[in-house]
């Protein structure tokens, strides 16, 4: 029997769940990494059933657990997304490479941050993935991905394994700037909870209150960065002030909020 059969077979049975048929398969001459034609490998496919039995049995008939799909994607990337666990369970059993880059240029640390998959993200940091991990881009570490999603839940997660409140990136940007940035609230809340440094400045000379007069008119991301007593006279490189910039932009509930700080 050839090895083209043999690999459509393997394919069919993860599809039907099939672990005896898999092995069966794979045991007569079939490829464990083969490429399918939606450009997944089999242990994609398996990871996507969420059926870590399946993914079990590839890894052991020779799968590679940090094979990438079309897209750049591992099968822990998949996991993360789907926050499938029982899968992200057995792959990092069997090194699955937590800090693995993708073609969107994300690992599946930060995958799981974005999508909010709390607990794919306990079960890699709890098998010792590094809650500060920076992608090679742009430095960006986890925390950023919350506070710009506002993932609140995956913020608690990583502060709570050890993320550094005001890890910075490349630019110098840190949590607190992103979630000022991008109005996000609750995990701005969590970050000033967590004595974040309010007036921290990126490479720019900005501040997230900068940052949060510049991108929106949000008066409960402003007044929560001055009630944690961001200083709003502070200037970046520009000579602008969180106030310029607002009453530049428009911001007119921004505007009124730093000029009642300023009396």
């Amino acid at each position: 029997m050839g090895q083209a059969i043999q690999d459509k077979k393997a394919e069919d049975a993860i599809r039907k769940g099939s672990v005896q048929e898999l092995i069966a398969a794979l045991s007569q001459g079939g490829d464990a990494d083969q490429i399918l034609k939606s450009g997944d490998r089999l242990i994609h496919q398996a990871t996507e059933k969420n059926d870590a039995l399946l993914v079990g049995a590839l890894l052991r008939l020779g799968a590679n657990p940090n094979a990438k799909d079309a897209h750049g994607d591992t099968a822990l990337h998949r996991a993360a997304e789907k926050n499938y666990a029982g899968s992200a369970i057995v792959l990092l059993e069997n090194k699955a490479d937590p800090s693995a880059l993708s073609s969107r240029d994300d690992t599946p640390l930060h995958r799981a941050v974005e999508k909010g998959s709390r607990e794919v993200l306990v079960v890699m940091l709890s098998r010792g993935a590094n809650p500060n991990l920076r992608l090679k881009s742009d430095g960006q570490v986890p925390l950023q991905t919350a506070a710009a999603k506002n993932q609140l839940g995956a913020a608690e997660v990583l502060l709570q394994h050890g993320a550094d409140v005001d890890a910075h990136d490349s630019d110098g940007q840190t949590p607190l700037m992103e979630a000022a940035r991008s109005g996000s609230i609750d995990v701005l809340q969590l970050l000033l909870d967590r004595h974040a440094k309010v007036d921290f400045q990126d490479k720019e000379g900005r501040t997230a209150l900068v940052w949060a007069a510049t991108k929106g008119d949000w008066p409960k991301v402003v007044t929560a960065l001055v009630k944690a007593g961001a200083q709003v006279g502070l200037k970046d490189l520009t000579g602008n002030t969180a106030l310029s910039r607002a009453n530049l932009l428009g911001h007119r509930k921004t505007v009124k909020i730093l000029e009642q700080s300023s009396e």
